[in-house]
């Protein structure tokens, strides 16, 4: 029990960390402000809803194409890449970076 109260915490305090940075991010770049809601909205959104989903369609996608025969080591790597790419572009479009 107090290892997940543990994990809970450190996730809040990641969450939180995050946020901050992606806040003094975009003030050095000279973006203007938002509401704080609006940018925690939308960095939850992303780590909590989209980055999740992506996972498993990625993780459903290497599986498909190892059951295509594809060799194993495209069916890690591409779906992996996809996703990374996929995550960076939603990142710098949704928290307007």
């Amino acid at each position: 029990m107090l290892e997940f109260i543990g994990g809970l915490l450190l996730e809040v305090v990641e969450f939180f960390v995050g946020l901050s940075i992606v806040r003094d991010f975009k003030r050095w770049r000279g973006r203007p402000e938002r509401p704080l809601s609006e940018d925690a909205g939308q960095l939850a959104m992303i780590e909590w809803i989209l980055l999740p989903i992506a996972g498993v369609i990625a993780v459903l996608i290497g599986l498909g194409m190892y059951a295509a025969g594809v060799p194993g080591f495209w069916c890690f790597a591409a779906p992996i890449a996809g996703l990374l790419c996929f995550a960076f572009v939603q990142y710098r479009r949704r928290m307007d970076l």
